[in-house]
């Protein structure tokens, strides 16, 4: 099912882990429906790159394959309303610096060193706007303000 001139529903949903585990990671419409508008900041996302490929890593994710990989009880990905992306052509850090100045509209922007994470608003709230790094250490995951 294509959800934007560069996206389909399959790239939002496929997960090894899913497959290797037999987890059925179908999403409900209401979760298509929120994939739906991921997939036009997405397109907005690709134009700021330059029109580069994006690769999604992780997108949607049923609640038991987001317990299966140890995501966050409140993650965002579980409603299609997060993608885990990467750039063609481009660093982690360059993408989420790309995206911060074209000004698009996000609920969470984190930069997590290997990749970019990007979060849209549920529907009818306000984007909270947040720009994050993500610090892996001893302690687990913490996260600061900013890029880089």
């Amino acid at each position: 099912m294509k959800l934007s001139e560069h996206f389909d529903l399959e790239e939002f949903t496929r997960s090894q882990t899913a497959a290797r585990l037999c987890i059925d990671n179908t999403p409900p419409l209401g979760v298509v429906a929120n994939l739906s508008r991921l997939a036009i900041t997405l397109e907005a996302i690709r134009n700021a790159c330059s029109g580069r490929p994006i690769t999604i890593s992780s997108g949607y994710r049923c609640p038991t394959l987001n317990q299966r990989i140890g995501g966050s009880r409140t993650s965002a990905h579980m409603d299609g309303r997060a993608a885990d992306i990467h750039v063609r052509g481009m660093s982690p850090v360059s993408v989420a610096q790309a995206i911060v100045n074209a000004d698009i509209e996000l609920d969470q922007l984190i930069y997590e060193g290997a990749w970019v994470h990007v979060g849209i608003a549920k529907p009818g709230a306000v984007a909270r706007g947040d720009v994050l790094t993500a610090d892996f250490g001893g302690r687990g995951v913490t996260y600061r303000r900013g890029i880089g």
